[in-house]
């Protein structure tokens, strides 16, 4: 098993939770990466799969990420 931990901004966290949790859980679903969000923005992903990690990491970054003039979505 791995661990992977990044940090979004605290004003992040319940996008990336969603209501009820609703988000978190679609990405454990579909990435079956284990999923931890702590309070100061610290998300810690695990799992013994390196692409079930990527992409969870991945998502999580396109929920947080800000937009940018020059990029296309």
């Amino acid at each position: 098993p791995r661990i992977v931990q990044i940090n979004i901004p605290v004003d992040k966290i319940r996008d990336v939770i969603g209501t009820g949790g609703k988000v978190i859980r679609e990405i454990v679903e579909k990435t079956g990466a284990k999923i931890n969000v702590e309070d100061g923005g610290t998300v810690k992903v695990a799992s013994a799969n390196a692409e079930s990690i990527e992409a969870a990491i991945k998502w999580i970054k396109s929920i947080v990420s800000e937009a940018e003039p020059g990029m296309i979505y």
